[in-house]
């Protein structure tokens, strides 16, 4: 089918996310469309964002986006329309005569001009998702990117060293780009869930997170679900947090070491007590928490 189905379109580009587990599959997959046509391949994600240079060897893949692409793919797609040099697009890892030429990173967007997702291209069924027993109509949003934190094991720590030169990777978008995206998108989709993909929601400042309830409550009223980090859930947000919708808050506890936590993961000085006090407190005000773990640390 797969094989078909580009005989059929003919693409002149064919561009995949890859992720870790997903590797060899996505290596498959581009070696039997090399096959079978003179396609170029681009590669972006969270694994060749990490370690571009590898990826970039692999036969199959001719392009490799290195952290956000909204720039630097559409530049590289000009540049291939047009058969102009290379040079100038931004994140970019490719090959000239056999040799690998890395061009320098771009700035990161500011969050407010990221054009809004494209959702028509997606078959309904991908929207329903499940919650607690009952499917729903479900929109994947993020409000913001990135994490100021330093966790060893997290990509976000990846971001900030090996991209420093891009600017600071925890960015937010402002409340009424927000309200006006998820708004328009829930106009065409009617939404009966929201999951927020962020890696850290409550990490804005406080009068924002009110303007944000407030507006959420008064102008989407659509319940939602959202990961942060567990030193930002109180006895203030929270409350606020249950009142504008929020079902569902997930956090990254990642072990029941306090030891694992705090000297391999270098995850702060949280230890399992507080954990569990933060915990206690959704159980209070009646929000579902989710705890993220991982098994078999090495060293654990």
């Amino acid at each position: 089918n797969w094989l078909k189905l580009i005989e059929e379109f003919s693409p002149d580009v064919i561009a995949t996310t890859v992720l870790e587990d997903s590797y060899q599959y996505c290596d498959r997959l581009l070696g039997l469309a090399k096959s079978k046509s003179n396609v170029f391949t681009v590669a972006g994600g969270s694994m060749p964002t990490i370690v571009p240079q590898v990826i970039i060897e692999n036969p199959n893949i001719d392009f490799v986006v290195e952290g956000e692409a909204e720039v630097a793919f559409v530049e590289l797609l000009k540049s291939l329309e047009n058969k102009s040099s290379l040079k100038t697009v931004p994140n970019l890892w490719h090959k000239e005569k056999g040799k690998v030429v890395k061009n320098p990173l771009v700035k990161y967007l500011n969050m407010d001009e990221i054009p809004d997702q494209r959702l028509e291209f997606w078959d309904d069924k991908h929207f329903q998702k499940p919650y607690e027993g009952k499917l729903y109509t479900t929109g994947f949003f993020e409000t913001s990117r990135g994490c100021m934190h330093k966790c060893h094991y997290c990509i976000n720590r990846a971001f900030q060293i090996f991209q420093a030169d891009a600017g600071l990777v925890r960015r937010n978008k402002s409340v009424n780009r927000i309200i006006e995206e998820i708004g328009k998108a829930h106009k065409e989709r009617y939404f009966g869930l929201i999951q927020f993909t962020d890696d850290n929601f409550l990490a804005r400042q406080p009068r924002e997170l009110d303007e944000f309830f407030e507006r959420w409550k008064k102008e989407i009223n659509i319940p939602y679900w959202m990961n942060t980090c567990i030193e930002t859930v109180n006895d203030n947000n929270l409350p606020k947090l249950k009142e504008s919708g929020c079902v569902g808050i997930g956090i990254g506890m990642e072990t029941g070491s306090d030891w694992v936590r705090q000297h391999l993961l270098l995850k702060g000085k949280m230890s399992n007590k507080f954990y569990m006090e933060k915990f206690g407190l959704m159980v209070k005000y009646g929000i579902r928490s989710t705890s993220n773990s991982m098994i078999g640390i090495p060293g654990e």
